[in-house]
């Protein structure tokens, strides 16, 4: 996960803010990037989708925007449980990332359909690991690859 990504701890994140364990200035952690401050999930508790409903990820997300310029948001994938979707709400703008021959075309569609219900418009899809040389699309690949 991107706490590893980052040599981040674990043991004290969002979880511990939303149950009411730590405050926001004991979740933000300086990262060894400039101008990087991550909050990792911390420990894995019970009915997390409950909890985001609360209303304790609304006053979060507020206050961050007072002191950040981007709050980038990794969620787990979507479909596979409803914490992604009710993440959402909170992005100006959605990245999914697709990937080629993985990511299962009922599931997909799915999750299209279930943005469509819920009047989701604000997303973009990063459709990777396509292999231009060996696809229908080789004929675009000199606009991406260089030999």
């Amino acid at each position: 996960t991107l706490h590893i990504k980052l040599k981040e701890d674990n043991s004290r994140g969002l979880s511990n803010y939303m149950i009411k364990k730590a405050s926001i200035e004991d979740i933000i952690r300086n990262t060894a990037i400039p101008n990087l401050d991550f909050i990792s999930a911390g420990p894995v508790i019970p009915n997390p989708s409950e909890l985001m409903e609360s209303g304790a990820l609304d006053h979060l997300i507020n206050q961050l925007k007072t002191q950040y310029d981007y709050i980038v948001i990794d969620t787990t994938p979507v479909g596979i449980v409803a914490d992604a979707i009710l993440m959402m709400k909170y992005a100006s703008r959605v990245l999914m990332v697709i990937r080629n021959n993985y990511t299962r075309k009922d599931v997909f569609a799915n999750v299209l359909s279930n943005l469509k219900a819920n009047k989701l418009t604000n997303f973009d899809i990063i459709y990777n690991d396509l292999n231009l040389h060996k696809s229908s699309y080789r004929h675009y690949s000199n606009y991406y690859i260089r030999n």
